[in-house]
């Protein structure tokens, strides 16, 4: 730019200046604060819809709307007055100390699936539930055809979901349920997909069921995927039946050892 065109760049630019009444002085930063309190003040002291305010509208209440979600089919229709009080004592102690992932083991009829399914109903955020069998029978048979996919249904309208999105969905959802884990002896492939599950849930909210104790559940896998179920929280059920006026639930909590703690609480 020539020294001729700069002057009459400033010439313009103090005219114009002069013409929409700024000072020539650069604007302060005191002054500006100062601008910032009277506005507050003057936001605060509005009178909501009227004339001077025309455009304020009091904003209506956000109310959180419940999470409406079916129980899981394989569970049924089940509720928390049917399940046991320590047991319920227990996974609401581990859930509060996020104490990830909950292991609930015992014998059938003790109330695990229940009480796994109360915990799968009344999250507020987003959830999936996995019969372990099925979730690994899935990724095998994605692995298998030619089209990698496999078949769901939901709202009686089908559409295919693939490997990677049935990996994608176990990392991001808010909250994993996976149920009865270790009915039978995996094989290799099994083995290898429970653990990627697994790991891909490491310090998330995390529920498993299962029939297999901790001493159990290491010998029908390993001690790889035993310290990961058992580093969270460890409720044991003990007894026949849930209906059972004897059962008890222990819950064992993880430690650093080899061995976790343990202390029983009787009903």
């Amino acid at each position: 730019m020539t020294d001729d065109a700069r002057t009459r760049l400033a010439e313009a630019t103090k005219s114009h200046r002069k013409r929409i009444g700024l000072s020539e002085a650069a604007p302060s930063p005191v002054g500006i604060e100062t601008i910032v309190p009277k506005t507050a003040r003057e936001l605060a002291n509005a009178v909501p819809d009227s004339p001077g305010d025309r455009h304020y509208r009091t904003p209506e209440p956000i109310v959180s709307a419940p999470v409406v979600r079916p129980w899981p089919a394989t569970a049924g229709t089940s509720e928390w007055a049917k399940v046991a009080a320590p047991l319920q004592q227990a996974i609401n102690a581990a859930i509060t100390e996020k104490r990830w992932p909950i292991y609930i083991c015992g014998p059938v009829g003790t109330g695990k699936t229940c009480a796994a399914a109360c915990v799968f109903k009344g999250w507020s955020g987003s959830v999936l539930w996995y019969e372990a069998a099925d979730v690994v029978s899935d990724v095998i048979e994605c692995r298998m055809n030619t089209t990698h996919t496999i078949i769901r249904e939901r709202d009686s309208k089908s559409y295919q979901e693939g490997l990677h999105t049935i990996f994608r969905l176990i990392h991001e959802t808010s909250l994993l349920v996976l149920n009865d884990v270790g009915l039978r002896k995996p094989s290799d492939a099994a083995y290898e997909i429970l653990m990627r599950i697994i790991d891909r849930r490491i310090g998330k909210p995390l529920v498993v069921t299962s029939n297999l104790d901790p001493d159990r559940l290491a010998k029908v896998f390993d001690d790889r995927i035993a310290s990961r179920l058992l580093r969270g929280a460890v409720i044991h059920c003990v007894g026949d039946d849930r209906r059972s006026a004897n059962a008890k639930f222990m819950r064992v909590k993880a430690s650093s050892t080899a061995r976790p703690n343990v202390t029983e609480e009787g009903r």
